[in-house]
């Protein structure tokens, strides 16, 4: 599950219910504000726009 513009609080739900989550923002006071509440999600700032998906294969 990817989170654009992303919530605190959000992740936690997402994970319990077995969802592997991501999220992506521009701002990076939201991402340091995201990475500490959910430690185990991987982040991405980018504008969503211009932002390429990292191919995980």
């Amino acid at each position: 599950m990817l989170d654009v513009a992303v919530q605190v609080g959000f992740f936690d739900l997402l994970e319990d219910t077995g969802f592997t989550t991501e999220g992506i923002d521009i701002s990076s006071e939201m991402l340091n504000l995201a990475r500490t509440h959910n430690p185990n999600t991987k982040f991405y700032q980018h504008d969503i726009c211009e932002w390429l998906i990292p191919n995980t294969n």
